[in-house]
């Protein structure tokens, strides 16, 4: 993993996200470890770049699915990336947790307890062909309310024309280049 991101960082990016959600290793304590480590040496590697760690949802850690990955380490991720970006993909919930607004509200409320005030948060939302205007503008609103710098959907090539000009409000969220 460290060899695919050393070289991804190599390319002419900005930045780096690392994806942080895979259980393949069984045990959760050697999982994190594991994942601290990679942090780690990353960082080592990349310097001052900006990091981003896509991660799971607080929600799906702590509500949906608390076997999944127990003691997912937020704070740490927190203090060692420079942005949190979770994958609030209410298109693959059911019931009222199915909405943009509610879902990713209440991971952005959750994430913030476990990381802090001064952690950029940027959710990444619903699966762009299953979703609605109204789950787009939901978002929007979740992200508004919790202070979030910007937002997203997953993925660009199966999001819509009128999904893009709903997202236009995100760009003045944007913090400025350092």
């Amino acid at each position: 993993d460290l060899a695919r991101l050393v070289a991804s960082a190599a390319l002419d990016v900005d930045g780096l996200g690392v994806d942080i959600e895979s259980v393949e290793v069984e045990d959760p304590a050697e999982r994190t470890a594991r994942l601290l480590e990679l942090t780690e040496r990353l960082r080592a590697h990349v310097g001052e770049r900006p990091l981003s760690a896509i991660t799971l949802t607080a929600v799906h850690l702590d509500v949906v699915n608390q076997e999944f990955w127990p003691g997912y380490p937020w704070d740490e991720l927190g203090r060692a990336y420079d942005v949190i970006q979770p994958m609030t993909y209410w298109s693959l919930r059911r019931g009222d947790r199915r909405a943009g607004e509610r879902y990713v509200g209440e991971n952005l409320a959750r994430i913030r307890a476990l990381v802090g005030e001064e952690v950029p948060l940027h959710p990444i939302g619903g699966i762009a062909d299953e979703i609605t205007d109204a789950d787009v503008d939901g978002m929007l609103a979740a992200i508004e309310a919790h202070g979030a710098i910007g937002g997203g959907l997953y993925d660009w090539a199966t999001a819509e024309p009128g999904h893009w000009e709903r997202l236009r409000p995100l760009r003045a969220l944007r913090p400025a280049a350092p």
